[in-house]
């Protein structure tokens, strides 16, 4: 659940992929009205397109913090869902 949960949060290469148009060059197009941004896309965008490394660094840190505390609320929580045998 947690390894899904981080690709949940990463994915980048499917909509990267899909909504690429080739006449931009080397801007990332998101789809229509922005259909297919994700937070990575945007990270990137923010990082290697606008050249704005410092907001893009701190999107990277906002999502390990982000995926830290939901990956520890799930640990957390697995007392209550997760069935250990008493032997």
């Amino acid at each position: 659940m947690i390894v899904l949960l981080i690709a949940f949060l990463q994915v980048f290469t499917q909509p990267f992929v899909l909504s690429k148009d080739p006449g931009l060059g080397t801007q990332t197009a998101t789809g229509p009205g922005d259909s297919m941004l994700s937070y990575s896309i945007y990270l990137f965008q923010n990082g290697f397109t606008f050249l704005k490394m410092g907001y893009a660094s701190a999107m990277a840190w906002v999502l390990l913090f982000v995926t830290l505390a939901i990956t520890l609320l799930i640990l957390w929580s697995a007392k209550k869902w997760v069935f250990y045998d008493n032997r």
